[in-house]
């Protein structure tokens, strides 16, 4: 397999020279939050880690990362992992609204990279 350097620069070779002519390759944008916010979806997935390992691991691991992307393989993996996202119940108001927005973000970022047969980045 490719390391994560490789996958890396075959991505951004792939942006810089064949990508679609959406505005910087971008069909679909969603803005997950600020470092609080991915805090706090991190401490609330974090609570059933064995359900979300993609999310986690590579989604809302940090607050801060940037280019960073999940290949089209992970992405149907995510969308295994949006199923038991759909049901999660947290106990208090405030983190289910965002753990349900954070939802509807993810199932429309999958259905894009689906239908475009594309990664998803952040």
């Amino acid at each position: 397999g490719n390391s994560d350097l490789e996958t890396s620069m075959a991505f951004d070779t792939w942006r810089f020279n064949d990508a679609c002519e959406h505005e910087d390759t971008v069909l679909t944008h969603h803005y997950i939050g600020n470092i609080a916010r991915v805090e706090r979806l991190r401490e609330e997935l974090s609570k059933n880690s064995d359900l979300f390992p993609l999310i986690l691991e590579k989604i809302v691991y940090s607050g801060t990362h940037c280019g960073d992307f999940l290949a089209i393989e992970d992405v149907l993996k995510l969308e295994m992992e949006l199923r038991m996202l759909q049901n999660f119940c947290c106990g208090e108001k405030r983190s289910q609204e965002i753990v349900d927005y954070f939802h509807i973000q993810l199932v429309d970022l999958v259905g894009c990279a689906k239908l475009m047969n594309k990664p998803i980045a952040f």
